[in-house]
């Protein structure tokens, strides 16, 4: 049930579909002027219905995150530094937005859809990046940089939550301020504060997913209580105006259908 969060059931079966591998799969690399272009791009990609095509726009904190990390233990090249200057130039400053664009199927259906996504990516002012091969390889490691977080005294966290589109730039302005400011109130010393970094996904007509990791120094006697505090203000700030009317609903529901709880019992109700 929407909103659940497996609070009102057991999984008993799953049915796997399972289909043939792309003949060509290619992933292509957009820097956008600003966040709100970038989420223009992908509303419109989805709106037109764009084929065979994966979207993932990151906003200007995730882009310079993943920028030095990219450059993370690389030599010094005159041409990265004209790039650089490249795209100063063009105005594409610290609140530039970076989209990752995937396209999967036959040759000339890739080529299609990649042309017609690097016109409309134009027309909002979007600069081409070229083939990015190594993203589609990279993207899940960032999840086991924790550990090595961890050891410098730097926690990290994740949440998802869903935005329609309406509301989509609204609610992430919301929760990112929300998590900016519960990083200064949890803080270990005067001053310190914490990283937001965001992207959009899981496009569909309706809406997208947002994607929030935040990582902030530690409180080392008392890590899981700032990290609890920070994470209960995200999902404050998340929460819609009918959220108390749903929280009962679904508990009326669970305690009907569930009046030993033991659906899932190490989830408290939404």
């Amino acid at each position: 049930m929407t909103g659940s969060q497996g609070a009102l059931g057991v999984i008993t079966g799953a049915t796997i579909a399972a289909r043939a591998l792309p003949a060509k799969e290619e992933y292509r690399a957009y820097l956008f002027p600003d966040f709100a272009s970038g989420l223009a791009a992908m509303h419109q990609a989805q709106r037109l219905g764009l084929g065979h095509i994966f979207l993932r726009l990151s906003d200007d904190g995730e882009t310079r995150f993943a920028q030095a990390i990219e450059k993370e233990g690389r030599d010094w090249h005159l041409a990265d530094h004209l790039f650089d200057v490249y795209l100063s130039v063009r105005r594409f400053d610290s609140g530039a937005a970076r989209l990752i664009a995937g396209f999967a199927g036959a040759a000339q259906d890739v080529r299609a859809e990649r042309k017609y996504f690097d016109g409309l990516a134009k027309k909002l002012g979007a600069l081409a990046l070229g083939v990015d091969d190594k993203w589609a390889a990279q993207r899940f490691q960032s999840g086991y940089r924790r550990d090595t977080l961890l050891d410098r005294g730097v926690s990290m966290d994740r949440m998802e939550l869903p935005a329609s589109w309406s509301n989509l730039p609204a609610f992430y302005v919301k929760v990112r301020a929300a998590l900016k400011q519960a990083m200064r109130n949890h803080a270990p010393r005067p001053n310190a504060h914490g990283l937001v970094l965001c992207h959009v996904g899981a496009a569909r007509s309706d809406g997208a997913v947002l994607t929030f990791t935040w990582l902030f120094p530690r409180i080392l006697d008392n890590a899981v209580a700032q990290a609890q505090a920070i994470r209960q203000a995200a999902l404050a700030a998340a929460a819609g105006e009918n959220k108390e009317l749903e929280r009962d609903v679904i508990g009326a529901i669970k305690r009907v259908l569930d009046p030993g709880a033991i659906l899932n019992p190490g989830r408290p109700l939404p």
